[in-house]
């Protein structure tokens, strides 16, 4: 469904991205035209799948005794109620008056792309799909497809989502979405085990993922064979190409369902051996530890947050820029309900997964860049809603950061700013001076020509922006915590 279902996906998995409403007052996901089984509509804060046309039996196969009823209990499938049609609401069965039968999903939080997940959480989908699969050919079902749009995550822990992606197990046919899966599972794993730092960058530009024979161009021969994929990256892409030949390939090729657990088998053994190279330089993934602060600088930090968070309760709380995590721990330990992490530095973002697995609350990590978000992306740019339009935080955290923005990027103080107060209603700034050994670290020659950076300046365009409610010094070098509320 991935491609197929992006757009429904959305709106099963977060309500608050879809369409305007409909002449029925009901909602539709912006991509659920792709997918003739089955379209997902929103009607008030209920999330529903009508079925059309669906391949397994309905309602059975969803029911609580159904075959899919341990999966959902051990986390590995997301919940979805069977219905009739006269148990939904009437603006949802106007709106789809030739469906069966529906299915009603919880929803997830926070929406996100394979493209901003760290390689952890990407390599973590990839082994769930590969493991749901294998289980449901038990159950004599299987999947049409191999998207990785058809994982979400709650906090760290992936949970598969498309409901309308599994039918009955038909023996001898090949699995159609072995392709997809190693476009949009592991082809950007390998890539990014083998030192490529821009494989999100090169997976966010296409909407299938990223193509087997350009990665079996970039790793070789030799590349793919010491990656433990020669069989699904390079005789995998001299397929491709025979098929794409001018005469194309109509010999359809079948395979037992024994043969089909063992090319599963082999994709997990060969993703599960799959790590980002030990070498790869970070810029700030020791940041924690090696920072200007002092302790009782970073004992108040966790003071001022977790006095902030206790005081405010937000239920989603942003920290763009987390690094590995440490100052996010601390909302979620104060009272915030969930966190949602960006963090462009990867060995960091990837620690911060590993934090994010001892914690009781979720916290998603992302790997990202806040100057240049995840934009919408597919037909009428409505199948995946960019990044900002999924984020619907209570609160945002920004420390340590905008002087990376101002006086290395180069991006001016009151656009900086305007787009952090515009993420969240209320949040903490932190102002790190130019004559903090940071920023001068950050900054090169003191000759250097930057946009206007200081403390007043930062207090007056804030001002105009939203109300400055606290101020709290850290430092005798001018490091301060600003916290803000946006006027109504």
């Amino acid at each position: 469904m991935g491609a197929r279902h992006a757009g429904h996906q959305a709106a099963a998995a977060a309500g608050r991205l879809i369409l305007p409403a409909s002449p029925t007052g009901v909602r539709t996901a912006p991509g659920s035209f792709r997918d003739p089984q089955g379209q997902v509509f929103e009607s008030g804060a209920q999330i529903f799948r009508a079925l059309y046309a669906p391949l397994a039996p309905f309602p059975q196969t969803w029911s609580d005794t159904g075959p899919l009823a341990d999966l959902v209990k051990a986390g590995k499938l997301w919940p979805a109620t069977p219905l009739s049609p006269d148990a939904v609401p009437d603006d949802v069965r106007a709106a789809a008056p030739t469906a069966v039968g529906f299915l009603e999903h919880p929803r997830i939080a926070t929406l996100s792309f394979p493209y901003e997940w760290p390689f952890e959480l990407l390599k973590r989908a990839a082994l769930l799909h590969l493991d749901l699969h294998r289980d449901l050919l038990k159950r004599d079902l299987t999947l049409s497809d191999g998207y990785a749009f058809n994982v979400q995550f709650v906090g760290p822990k992936p949970v598969f989502i498309d409901a309308l992606a599994i039918e009955p197990h038909v023996e001898g046919r090949p699995w159609a979405g072995y392709a997809q899966f190693c476009e949009s599972f592991l082809n950007p794993l390998l890539l990014a085990s083998r030192g490529c730092e821009n494989w999100q960058d090169s997976y966010r530009g296409r909407i299938r993922g990223i193509p087997t024979r350009e990665v079996a161009r970039q790793l070789g021969f030799w590349g793919a064979w010491r990656a433990g994929a020669l069989i699904h990256v390079f005789v995998n892409s001299q397929v491709e190409a025979r098929a794409a030949g001018p005469a194309g390939n109509s010999k359809t090729p079948k395979i037992t369902r024994a043969g089909l657990d063992l090319m599963l088998a082999s994709l997990e053994r060969c993703i599960r051996k799959l790590e980002l190279p030990a070498t790869k330089a970070a810029n700030w993934g020791g940041y924690e530890g090696d920072n200007s602060y002092s302790t009782a600088q970073r004992d108040r930090k966790h003071e001022v947050i977790a006095e902030f968070v206790a005081r405010t309760r937000p239920g989603l709380v942003l920290d763009v820029g987390c690094n590995a995590g440490e100052y996010t721990e601390v909302a979620l330990a104060a009272g915030a309900a969930a966190a949602v992490g960006l963090e462009r530095d990867a060995p960091a973002v990837n620690r911060a997964v590993r934090r994010a697995d001892g914690l009781s609350k979720p916290f998603l990590p992302l790997q990202g860049d806040i100057t240049n978000p995840s934009p919408a992306l597919g037909v009428e740019l409505a199948e995946r809603p960019a990044l900002r339009d999924r984020l619907k935080p209570d609160a945002v955290l920004c420390l340590a950061l905008i002087h990376h923005l101002v006086l290395s990027e180069g991006v001016p103080l009151d656009r900086v700013i305007r787009s952090i107060v515009s993420l969240a209603p209320t949040g903490i700034i932190e102002f790190v001076p130019r004559q903090d050994p940071m920023s001068q670290r950050i900054a090169g020659p003191a000759d250097r020509l930057t946009h206007a950076y200081d403390l007043p300046t930062f207090l007056s365009i804030l001002s105009q922006t939203a109300l400055v409610t606290n101020q709290i010094l850290l430092s005798d070098n001018g490091r301060v915590l600003i916290e803000y509320r946006r006027e109504p």
